[in-house]
């Protein structure tokens, strides 16, 4: 059995990837727009350059791999890098979609699409899966553009919303929230964290484990993938410096009118994980329990 993972460059595809080596079930395509420097060597991970857009390298891949599972986490996820570049944004985010989803009905592979808690309006948060999504971003809008086209194509698939993914990887190329508090305190520098925005931040190991009961147990459908603590990134921050024993009197707390950014964000989020839990048998790890797991790999890692 193998699976294709678009983006393998990103967090969550990273812990997707040591996820199921570990497991030992599955081969497993990582494929992205370039070839990390530092691979992990495994006789069952095999790198290709793609990217989503091409549908003619797509069609290459998938004719040499025939994967039986294809994870999209490939995409614009800067909400500001959206509102400022909108043609890009939705060729990757809703564009390129079609093109995977003709490549798995001919494949005849099972999709699984990452979106967003941006689809939703932050009026009136936490959500479930049957919620209305009202996107208030040009991101949120290409993401939940994706999920309907996914819904309509007739093929086998499921949808992972996510929200606030933090955690640490060493080939990070894009700090998380957790992360940057971490450098940024160490580093004696002064930062402004929102107050007002309501979130349940999830640990990247706990969306690696949730897409892989989706794929174990091949749940069809629209799935939350979310953190078990309702917190605000400042919140969020201040947890996060007092763990690590960092100055917390370093972060400011402001609101989201006295940082402006060029998308509007949704205040008041946060994915309720009820069908995830009864349906896959989900349970998140706590904030917490996310911070002292960060630590053991930071460490992990200075000792190498």
């Amino acid at each position: 059995m193998k699976i294709l993972i678009t983006g393998a460059n990103g967090l969550i595809s990273q812990k997707i990837i040591l996820h199921e080596l570990e497991a030992g079930s599955f081969e497993i395509i990582a494929t992205s727009k370039s070839i990390p420097r530092e691979k992990i060597k495994n006789a069952r991970l095999h790198y290709e350059r793609f990217d989503i857009t091409d549908e003619i390298r797509g069609k290459e891949i998938f004719e040499h791999y025939k994967p039986d599972f294809v994870i999209n986490t490939a995409a614009v996820t800067q909400a500001d890098d959206c509102e400022l570049n909108t043609s890009l944004c939705w060729a990757v985010n809703s564009s390129a979609i079609p093109i995977l989803l003709e490549l798995c009905r001919e494949y005849n592979s099972f999709f699984i699409q990452f979106s967003t808690d941006f689809v939703f309006s932050g009026d009136d948060g936490p959500y479930g899966e049957d919620d209305v999504p009202m996107p208030v971003s040009k991101y949120g809008a290409s993401k939940f553009e994706a999920e309907k086209m996914v819904a309509q194509s007739g093929i086998e698939w499921a949808i992972v919303r996510t929200i606030l993914v933090y955690g640490f990887s060493p080939s990070l190329k894009r700090k998380n929230l957790v992360i940057w508090v971490i450098d940024s305190l160490k580093a004696g520098e002064k930062i402004k964290v929102i107050c007002d925005q309501i979130r349940t931040p999830t640990l990247a190991e706990d969306v690696a484990s949730g897409c892989a009961m989706i794929i174990r147990k091949k749940q069809k459908g629209i799935f939350h993938i979310g953190g078990k603590d309702t917190l605000s990134p400042y919140q969020m921050a201040v947890e996060t410096a007092k763990y690590f024993a960092l100055d917390e009197y370093l972060l400011e707390k402001v609101v989201t009118s006295d940082f402006p950014q060029p998308a509007k964000r949704p205040l008041r989020t946060g994915l309720l994980i009820d069908k995830a839990q009864k349906l896959l048998g989900y349970e998140p790890h706590s904030f917490r329990e996310g911070l002292e797991i960060i630590e053991k790999q930071i460490i992990g890692t200075q000792r190498q």
